[in-house]
C-alpha cells in the first residue's frame, strides 16, 4: 500500500502533462466533445432551443474542471451559465448549488423554482433569473430557470486548480437537477471594470416628491462582502441653502447598508423620509468580489414636496411637532376643505376632509396618531 501513493502522484503528474489539465484563460461551451480537463463527459442536448447543449444534468455529484498554468497570488474569475431545472425548493429544501475551488466553497447559494415566478419559497442567491421561471423542457410539471454569467472570483494558491460545480441536498435527477454552460476562467484584471449598473433613486438631475426611506444599488458583478457592508463605502449628502456640495453647510445622512451576496446592496436611510432639498449619493472605494475597485459612482437628485400635501418632517413624534398639512377648499367656494399627506407606508396621496375655513390638520408618525383642529375650539384626535 505504501508503494502505491508515490505511483499515483507520478501518474497524476504524467497525465496532467498530457492534457488532462487545461490552461488559463479557459473557455468551454460544450457544443463539441467534452475535454479531458472535465471529470464527467455527460452532456445534454434534449432542449437546445432553450438551453443549447450543456454539461449536465446532474444532482449532487460534482462536475470538476482541472486547470494549470495559474500564477500564485493572482485573482481569477470563473464565469458560467447555470441551468436550474425543475422543482428546486430554495431555502425550504434547502437546495444548494455551489462552486468549490481547491476544496474551499467560493459560492454556495440556494435556488428556488417551485413552482412558478415568483416561487413559493425564497432563495439566498440575490439575482433574478435571466430566463424563466417558466417551463423550458424536461418535466412538464415544473418550471426551470437560467442564470447567465454567474461570477465566482478566487485567488490561486498553486499553479494548478480544481473547480468543482456541485448540487447539494437535491432530489433525484427527474425532480431537481442542474447544468452548466459557457464556462470561462480568466484573470480578474482582464475583465471589464465593475460598475454600478443601477440605483433605485431618481435619475441624474431628476426630482421626486415620493418619500424615500430606503433604496438599493445594483453592480455589474458580485461585490466584496466586507466592503459592501461598510458604511464608509458610501455617502449620502444634502447640500445647504447655496446648493453647492462640499462646503460647510452640507449635511451627511447616515446610511445602513445591507449585503448578503450577489450584486445588490440595500440601504436604510436612518433619518427618513428624505426632506426637500438636493442630494448627492456616491460610492467611495467600493470593491468587487475579486478585490478590485468598483468604478466610482455619483448620483445627484432632488426631493420636493408634492404639489398638494407635504412630506413628513423628521421631528413629528408629538402632536405639537407633527407635520402640518395645508388645507385646500375643494371645490372653491364650497366650504369643504381637504388635506393630503404623503405616507411612507403606502406612498399614496390620501385625502382627509374637514369642515370650516380655519382648521389645522396634523399627523404624527409614531402610532399614526392624527389631530384635526378648528379655531372655533373644536378638536378631534384619533
Amino acid at each position: 500500500m505504501k508503494a502505491k501513493f508515490p505511483i499515483i502522484q507520478f501518474l497524476s503528474a504524467l497525465l496532467a502533462g498530457h492534457g488532462l489539465a487545461a490552461t488559463v484563460p479557459y473557455s468551454e461551451d460544450f457544443e463539441g466533445a467534452v475535454g479531458p480537463e472535465w471529470s464527467l463527459s455527460t452532456v445534454n442536448n434534449a432542449h437546445v432551443a432553450a438551453f443549447t447543449k450543456f454539461s449536465g444534468r446532474f444532482t449532487n455529484q460534482a462536475q470538476t474542471l482541472t486547470l494549470s498554468g495559474l500564477t500564485v497570488g493572482t485573482s481569477y474569475t470563473v464565469l458560467f451559465d447555470l441551468y436550474v431545472i425543475d422543482s428546486w425548493d430554495g431555502n425550504a429544501g434547502p437546495d444548494y448549488f455551489k462552486v468549490v475551488v481547491d476544496g474551499t466553497a467560493r459560492f454556495r447559494e440556494t435556488f428556488s423554482n417551485y413552482n412558478g415566478n415568483p416561487p413559493s419559497q425564497p432563495q439566498t442567491y440575490g439575482g433574478s433569473p435571466d430566463v424563466g421561471r417558466t417551463h423550458l423542457g424536461f418535466s412538464g410539471s415544473y418550471v426551470d430557470a437560467i442564470y447567465r454569467t454567474i461570477e465566482v472570483p478566487f485567488t490561486a494558491t498553486a499553479a494548478t486548480a480544481t473547480i468543482a460545480f456541485q448540487g447539494e441536498n437535491l432530489q433525484d435527477v427527474s425532480d431537481e437537477s442542474w447544468g452548466v454552460d459557457n464556462v470561462t476562467v480568466q484573470t480578474s484584471t482582464s475583465l471589464a471594470a465593475t460598475t454600478v449598473a443601477s440605483v433605485a433613486l431618481p435619475t441624474e438631475g431628476g426630482t421626486t416628491s415620493d418619500p424615500i426611506d430606503r433604496f438599493s444599488v445594483t453592480a455589474t458583478r458580485v461585490l466584496n462582502s466586507t466592503s459592501a457592508n461598510a458604511a464608509g463605502s458610501y455617502e449620502l449628502r444634502r447640500s445647504g441653502a447655496d446648493g453647492v456640495f462640499g462646503n460647510g453647510d452640507d449635511t451627511v445622512l447616515p446610511l445602513v447598508p445591507s449585503y448578503s451576496g450577489g450584486k445588490v446592496v440595500s440601504f436604510l436611510v436612518t433619518d427618513n423620509p428624505l426632506q426637500p432639498g438636493t442630494y448627492r449619493f456616491r460610492t467611495i472605494g467600493l470593491l468587487d468580489g475579486a478585490g478590485l475597485p468598483v468604478t466610482d459612482f455619483v448620483r445627484v437628485f432632488s426631493v420636493t414636496d408634492p404639489l398638494v400635501g407635504r412630506l413628513e418632517n423628521l421631528d413629528n413624534n408629538t402632536l405639537e411637532q407633527a407635520t402640518a398639512l395645508p388645507m385646500t377648499e375643494t371645490p372653491s367656494g364650497s366650504g369643504f376643505l381637504t388635506a393630503l399627506r404623503r405616507m411612507l407606508t403606502t406612498g399614496d396621496l390620501m385625502p382627509r376632509p374637514g369642515i370650516g375655513s380655519r382648521c389645522d390638520w396634523r399627523r404624527m408618525r409614531s402610532g399614526f396618531i392624527r389631530r384635526f383642529t378648528c379655531r372655533t375650539g373644536q378638536e378631534r384626535i384619533w
